[in-house]
């Protein structure tokens, strides 16, 4: 379930599969860290039921909006103002600025930041826990933990086979366009935060 659930195409996947072409494998494994970081984030919230409270309040709800819109857009004007990359060079040297921190700073904060992540661990997550079994903070901490080591292996297995291919997008026309579906991307993903409707999570 958790490994279906991983490969559903989705922004993590696309942003690890265009830096990945765009940048090679190396950065598309360390985003990968990041976005699996803010999953472990986002199910000790739901576990403790932190996220729930936060997100029942409209005012919680929209500061979450408004600074996940905020940061989506600035990853996409940062794109838009910086150089396009080529693959091919950024496979061989490594591309500037492309440290593992940076990297993985990217991906945390782009999944800590959008409340439709929280939204599906309220959903997802209590529906596996049995009343039954071990504590439910164990339980939900577990099936967590499990779902994030599923999602890096994914993400990992796209970003090597990415990063194999990034070579063949050495043509300068090529990598221009890259850059510019990474900014549709991130400016999609804020626009699909902006226009989120505030609906009180079922408990």
């Amino acid at each position: 379930m958790a490994w279906a659930l991983a490969w559903m195409p989705g922004p993590d996947i696309a942003f690890v599969l265009t830096e990945s072409l765009a940048r090679g494998r190396k950065t598309g494994v360390f985003i990968a860290t990041g976005l699996v970081s803010g999953v472990t984030v986002h199910t000790l919230l739901c576990a403790t039921g932190l996220s729930l409270v936060f997100l029942r309040s409209p005012a919680g709800f929209a500061l979450i909006k408004y600074f996940g819109c905020a940061y989506f857009l600035y990853l996409a004007w940062s794109i838009l103002r910086g150089p396009a990359v080529n693959p091919a060079e950024a496979g061989a040297k490594g591309f500037e600025g492309g440290t593992f921190l940076k990297c993985w700073r990217r991906g945390f904060l782009m999944c800590v930041v959008n409340p439709k992540v929280a939204l599906f661990f309220i959903a997802f997550l209590p529906g596996f826990v049995k009343p039954e079994g071990f504590p439910v903070f164990a339980q939900m901490m577990i099936l967590g933990l499990v779902f994030a080591l599923t999602a890096f292996s994914v993400f990992v297995i796209i970003a090597l086979a990415a990063g194999s291919f990034s070579r063949f997008f050495s043509n300068p026309q090529v990598y221009r366009a890259l850059k510019y579906a990474q900014v549709l991307i991130f400016l999609a993903l804020a626009a699909g935060i902006l226009f989120l409707e505030h609906s009180a999570p079922a408990t």
